[in-house]
């Protein structure tokens, strides 16, 4: 994507090219998620995509898209990635049918949409003012010297009477002549604004006041907007203050599900709708209607007749809080998507790309357009079983059969490997032979909680992570006596050599130690130093908040191991390290063992656990999906009696936070694995019945 595209963070937009290592963006599911590579592509060819509601997207030709079809959708087909040069070309192929298809179907309708964000999760902020009263305010208010709104529905008058600020009333200003609407005054009751109470004589008028901080009092109607602090704000904020605009400036359609609309002179506040709409998960369009004028209203005064901008939305929840609108609103069972409508060059830009922790590789930009960004780890599981024979001897055969490597800039080494189109079907037949479902539904399990629990690391140690993360190295200050007893100090720099270091490092950081041993000096081996304590203070109170049933907790350093060991028996608490004994399962299953430490690569097939307790703590998450399901297994399995509990630590704010996403996506490629082997297998079980009443049929005969 170019450098000035906006990508949407927590805090709000920042540009592409301000993105690093470890930023926050928001994901298809309106959450953040952590950006994992930052990739400069230098001057490249760049793209406008423009969608059905004349958004667009600048970006490069192999910049991928989540895109789905109302033919795949009603095949139950999932979305479908593809680059931006595949979407271009007048033909292109699709790997759920093997038909050749284009932008647009037979019709000449557009074929591909794009996904919805859900509503977007941001901080909540102090406001002045109630956002459904601001709502009104800008949708029938005048905010002036006095600060009034006007309107003909009880309800609203009620609703804005219950969010005024404390000692602030609504007083009767009179009828419109026009209509039988009514006008009112956001007044203290008192002439000259002063206020019940010992202070007497003039006080300022709190709503006033508020709006004249917001940048608002004094505005006409065409120059009225959301002001900031209220359109970057919680879901409630945001929802309540579309609400007050659309109860006094908005209308639902009656007979067409939840298509609503809104309309305003202001052009600002309709990019501000715009944005609200967008941000809770809606869809919306806009028009402009140009009206003819100057005319004398029936109030009397000559108008310019500015043009009204009227937007067209749906939402996956009410607009609207007053009843009479809100009953002609209704929920639609799938929320309008943006669709592709024409993909053209529009010249050579600086360029970059993001990957990101979510695992459907999504995140939001421009507009609150949702973009993208594996097969590949399943080499070396399969080549334990069978040599090489199904995927090829080396991991180099598998790569060039079954992906196409994406470079860093500049460079010769591979950022990412991306599947083929027909990579992930002919791995999975590859592999049939040597794939065995063991999913039994008739299998009983007892109830299962994942609880993740939020472990917060001080500001100085999330900036020297940050830093760390980004700069490779981190300063270690060592504390000493020296031969004449004086108390000295010195600097180590814990360098991370290569990616794969520095991910083990930052795992060891996050859980409270780095190991600061020197590969070249044997006398080192195994030293560390501590850098928190933070998931040990969880560990500790988790342990003792369990009601006095045994835990079972996961580790993956020797560190962690050593630090365990020393917190919980300092606290007094009866803990021991596994050490694959009979005598120590028997003693665990036993409820010998309060607290008893284990290591995932100790905790394979066979080890039965679920006598002895039912609550497990991940001290730190393992990458390896093989060890983490069967270490969750030693308590989650037949013969377990009671709900079994796993508390997964994460620090926030480091490498932990994107841990679980890893498994799941790892774990959802073992599942589709899993499902095409057995949808294999019954074909093949079909095949064989069929062959066998042959076989009966044809013995039959013979005999007759």
């Amino acid at each position: 994507m170019t450098l000035d595209a906006p990508i949407l963070t927590p805090t709000g937009w920042k540009l592409m090219g301000d993105m690093q290592v470890g930023d926050l963006v928001i994901g298809s599911g309106g959450k953040p998620t952590e950006v994992m590579g930052v990739w400069p592509q230098g001057d490249k060819p760049i793209f406008r995509v423009t969608f059905s509601d004349e958004t667009v997207v600048d970006c490069t030709e192999d910049h991928l898209w989540a895109v789905n079809s109302r033919s795949r959708r009603s095949k139950g087909l999932d979305p479908l990635v593809i680059s931006t040069g595949e979407l271009k070309k007048g033909r292109s192929r699709s790997r759920a049918t093997d038909i050749e298809v284009g932008l647009t179907d037979m019709n000449g309708a557009p074929r591909w949409a794009t996904p919805t964000v859900a509503p977007v999760e941001v901080s909540s902020q102090d406001i002045p003012l109630d956002p459904y009263l601001l709502g009104v305010l800008l949708g029938d208010g005048h905010i002036g010297h006095s600060v009034d709104f006007t309107t003909m529905d009880p309800e609203i008058t009620r609703y804005v009477a219950e969010a005024l600020p404390p000692r602030m009333q609504l007083t009767h200003k009179g009828y419109r002549r026009d209509s039988k609407a009514s006008a009112y005054y956001i007044t203290s009751g008192k002439r000259g604004g002063s206020l019940p109470g010992a202070i007497r004589g003039a006080v300022p008028n709190p709503v006033k006041t508020a709006l004249r901080n917001l940048g608002l009092l004094g505005l006409r109607s065409w120059e009225k907007f959301i002001p900031d602090v209220y359109l970057w704000n919680n879901t409630t904020v945001r929802l309540e203050m579309l609400r007050g605009l659309c109860d006094t400036d908005g209308c639902s359609k009656t007979g067409r599900g939840s298509t609503s609309s809104f309309g305003t002179s202001s052009p600002r506040l309709a990019e501000d709708v715009k944005h609200l709409i967008r941000s809770l998960g809606g869809y919306v369009t806009q028009h402009i209607e140009q009206r003819e004028g100057p005319q004398v209203m029936p109030q009397g005064h000559t108008s310019s007749m500015r043009p009204h901008y009227v937007l067209t939305f749906g939402l996956p929840i009410s607009p609207f809080r007053l009843l009479r609108k809100a009953k002609n609103w209704q929920k639609r069972w799938r929320t309008k998507e943006r669709t592709i409508h024409f993909i053209e060059p529009i010249g050579n830009e600086q360029a970059q790309c993001i990957t990101v922790a979510a695992s459907d590789g999504l995140f939001v930009t421009k507009d609150f357009v949702v973009t993208h960004n594996s097969l590949h780890d399943l080499w070396s599981q399969i080549y334990l079983l069978d040599q090489g024979r199904a995927l090829g001897h080396n991991i180099t055969a598998f790569r060039n059969r079954w992906f196409t490597p994406k470079m860093v800039p500049g460079t010769n080494t591979p950022a990412k490997w991306v599947p083929t189109a027909n990579a992930e079907a002919e791995i999975h037949q590859a592999i049939a032979h040597l794939v065995m479902s063991a999913q039994n539904t008739d299998l009983v399990l007892p109830e299962l909680t994942i609880d993740d629990v939020n472990v917060t690391l001080t500001p100085d140690l999330l900036t020297a992570y940050k830093e760390f993360r980004r700069d490779l190295v981190l300063d270690i200050v060592r504390t000493h006596t020296d031969a004449d007893g004086n108390l000295t100090q010195s600097v180590e720099s814990i360098v991370a050599q290569n990616q794969a270091v520095l991910t083990s490092k930052l795992m060891q950081f996050a859980s409270g130690t780095l190991y600061t041993a020197d590969p070249d000096d044997p006398s080192t081996q195994g030293r560390y130093e501590i850098i928190h304590d933070k998931k040990l203070e969880m560990v500790e109170y988790l342990v003792r908040n369990n009601g006095g049933e045994p835990i079972l907790i996961a580790y993956h350093f020797r560190s962690d191991l050593e630090q365990l060991l020393k917190r919980l028996q300092k606290a007094g608490v009866d803990v021991r390290a596994f050490d694959g004994s009979r005598q120590m399962v028997r003693q665990w299953n036993d409820r010998q063992i309060p607290v008893m430490l284990l290591h995932p690569a100790s905790a394979g097939h066979g080890l039965n656990l679920q006598e002895g307790g039912s609550t497990m703590i991940w001290y730190t998450l393992t990458h390896n999906l093989e060890w983490y399901l069967q270490t969750n297994g030693r308590l989650h399995r037949t013969g377990q009696n009671k709900p079994v509990t796993i508390h997964r630590l994460l620090a926030k704010g480091t490498h932990d936070e994107r841990m679980p996403a890893v498994l799941a996506d790892k774990k959802q490629i073992q599942d589709d694995l899993i499902d095409a082997v057995d949808a294999e297998n019954a074909t093949l079980a079909a095949l064989e019945g069929e062959i066998q009443d042959d076989l009966n049929d044809l013995w039959t005969a013979t005999r007759l």
